[in-house]
């Protein structure tokens, strides 16, 4: 995550402490494990990389219209 802000290169970003961004990614991971409202789309970003590679962005693409216009999902 802090890799990506830094790629990012937004200057009032800089300044976010790395405990902080650790302790919202964790309250994040503790309510997408206890989320029960709906269907999750979950795609693991860490081996994505779809500003610098095409075909990731592609896939990803797929992935979503796959789940979309599935017909097996009905």
């Amino acid at each position: 995550m802090v890799d990506h802000i830094r790629r990012r290169g937004r200057e009032y970003e800089t300044g976010i402490r790395t405990d902080y961004l650790s302790k919202l990614n964790e309250k994040y991971e503790h309510w997408i494990n206890q989320y029960t409202q709906g269907k999750l789309f979950i795609l693991d970003k860490d081996h994505l990389d779809f500003t610098n590679r095409p075909d990731d962005m592609s896939y990803i693409i797929q992935r979503v219209e796959k789940e979309i216009f599935s017909l097996d999902k009905i």
